[in-house]
């Protein structure tokens, strides 16, 4: 899936970076507001949201958690103990090191005796710790936060993801059904969680709304590489386009998502800094990539209904939390070179683009979990294909409106 070479392009196109430098020592604030006449084990009073700025997290002392406000309004308490069960002692507790750096990205947690990484949402990213930093309950009430040290939380992020199989069973269509039709990696799948709770339903009954109609979401979606995409998926998506149009069933919206797997190739030849080797092979993904989706435009614009539009997803930078460093990190430079492919196409093709990547500038870490979107980021996909077809011209969409 094409989110996931976000982690393969952080360690292996480092030619790409303009740099970076090792982290060293910091010191971590040691108070918050309000901390001092908070009582440990108890809800603690964090002041209000304004306090705090995305990003930066501060620390109760006493009640041994940070409070991280992210993007603009997910709030986290992260418990400051290590999860490693050997590193639990108030001798190894979790600081933030604002100067930490990975992949020209500074601020991140680390475990004192561990030295295990966490990002701002206490997600684990290196180190022997085992699992990400446990979270309390929060609650904001016009602004005022509370936190409920006594509850510790199942998940230990935003949302409780869990793999989700590819290729999902299609649903059983009603005579009268119209259908929307994803196809590509694993986004289009709704992957991590539950295929319900991601984009692809929420756009499917905005369709239904907006023509009239009932929508069935289908996706045909799977892991693929671009390859493996015209191997497979796509004919099985050329037929189904065509028995769609024999039953006159219309098909009035087909999202796309292709080509990052591609990019995981690079891997095993890019390690440390670039290589003729490996800037070659880039090279070579990036034409091929631009061939393939040629072909897969052209084979989709055979079947489908000429009035039918596609809208077309970009990548976005998984490192991409806000904390810009004064070096390009390798993942940001090596979306923007993969993402002239995605959009070059749409413009050849008059497909729409979906620009994830602008969307998920800066809130890598309130929307993703790992390199996949939580159902936070699944909303702001739904929304960005609500507002891609809200622009669409009139002749995209009355043919579809049921009268």
């Amino acid at each position: 899936m094409f989110e996931r070479l976000l982690v393969a392009l952080g360690l292996t196109l480092l030619f790409l970076a303009c740099g970076g430098r090792a982290a060293s020592p910091a010191n971590t604030p040691s108070t918050a507001p309000d901390s001092s006449q908070a009582q440990p084990s108890a809800v603690v009073a964090a002041g209000r949201i304004e306090d705090y700025t995305s990003g930066e997290p501060k620390q109760f002392v006493r009640e041994k958690f940070w409070l991280a406000r992210v993007g603009d309004d997910l709030v986290l308490a992260l418990s400051d103990r290590d999860p490693h069960p050997d590193f639990a002692g108030d001798q190894c507790r979790i600081v933030w090191r604002p100067d930490a750096v990975i992949d020209a990205r500074y601020g991140w947690f680390r475990g004192k005796c561990s030295g295990s990484m966490f990002n701002v949402n206490g997600r684990i990213v290196s180190g022997p710790s085992g699992h990400s930093m446990d979270r309390y309950a929060v609650t904001v009430s016009d602004g005022a936060i509370a936190v409920d040290t006594r509850q510790v939380l199942e998940e230990s992020i935003d949302d409780p993801l869990n793999y989700s199989p590819p290729h999902p069973s299609t649903p059983r269509l009603a005579d009268d059904a119209a259908v929307y039709l994803s196809l590509g990696d694993s986004l289009q799948y709704g992957c991590c969680g539950d295929p319900l709770r991601s984009a692809h339903p929420i756009f499917a009954r905005f369709l239904s709304e907006r023509l009239n109609r009932p929508v069935e979401w289908v996706t045909l979606a799977g892991n693929d590489t671009t390859s493996e995409f015209i191997g497979s998926q796509l004919e099985v998506a050329v037929a189904a386009l065509e028995r769609y149009r024999r039953e006159g069933r219309p098909v009035v919206a087909i999202t796309l998502s292709i080509g990052g797997n591609d990019l995981l190739a690079l891997k095993p030849i890019c390690q440390g800094r670039g290589s003729p080797e490996c800037i070659d092979k880039f090279a070579q993904i990036l034409e091929r990539y631009r061939q393939e989706i040629d072909l897969i435009y052209r084979r989709l614009e055979q079947v489908k209904d000429p009035q039918t539009p596609i809208f077309q997803l970009n990548v976005y930078d998984a490192y991409d939390c806000g904390r810009v460093a004064d070096k390009v990190s390798a993942s940001a430079v090596g979306v923007q070179l993969f993402n002239n492919g995605p959009a070059a196409a749409a413009e050849r093709h008059g497909a729409k683009l979906i620009d994830v990547n602008a969307a998920f500038r800066g809130k890598a870490c309130e929307y993703l979990i790992d390199v996949d979107p939580t159902y936070r980021g699944h909303a702001v996909i739904a929304g960005l294909y609500r507002t891609a077809y809200e622009a669409l011209p009139a002749e995209s969409v009355e043919p579809f409106v049921r009268q």
